[in-house]
């Protein structure tokens, strides 16, 4: 009878006090894609004038970087708070820091994260993009967990606002990229 008791007394303690945290995944933290994206929809002359079937591709680099400032997540499914900053070739062989989306990237398999709805404002000289994205970052680990590569790739993104001198475009993208070594980066952060 006192192992039911004690039982019963336990299963109290977890619904007044609820579950233990989830403790946050920071093996994200300084993970860096090259990543290419290719917007396509349509185009609109500034004057109002032509609607078109447009596109457009920009080049980047994307770091992961743990927010340990906003935490982790208290929802389901468990999530840990990044922010995704994307830099661009603003000029040959210099790059910069064109947007910064903190994002609660959702803590799945250990191989697979969800970042959803990350909003992104990449640019490069006189075009840039405004995005609202769904990235998946596949990543692989060897036998002791360490992320030793991965990839990006959107389920989804929508180019909510986008110019070109002379033309603004709406419509979809693609971000994808595979992870390298921030040794190997064309630029130093």
């Amino acid at each position: 009878m006192k192992p039911l008791r004690l039982l019963s007394l336990l299963l109290l303690l977890l619904v007044a006090f609820g579950e233990p945290p989830v403790l946050p995944d920071t093996s994200l933290d300084g993970l860096w894609f090259k990543v290419n994206i290719k917007a396509k929809g349509r185009a609109i002359l500034e004057d109002g004038s032509d609607i078109f079937k447009g596109s457009l591709t920009m080049p980047g680099f994307l770091q992961v970087v743990l927010n340990e400032a906003a935490g982790t997540g208290n929802g389901a499914p468990p999530t840990t708070a990044y922010a995704l900053d994307l830099w661009t070739e603003t000029s040959p062989d210099t790059f910069t820091l064109a947007t910064s989306a903190n994002v609660d990237v959702v803590v799945s398999t250990g191989t697979d994260y969800i970042a959803p709805d990350a909003v992104l404002f990449p640019s490069v000289e006189d075009t840039a993009l405004s995005l609202r994205a769904t990235l998946l970052l596949h990543v692989k680990r060897d036998k002791d967990g360490n992320v030793t590569g991965g990839k990006v790739s959107t389920l989804g993104c929508e180019v909510f606002f986008g110019t070109q001198p002379g033309l603004f475009l709406y419509g979809g993208a693609k971000l994808t990229g595979k992870a390298v070594d921030e040794a190997d980066l064309p630029f130093t952060p």
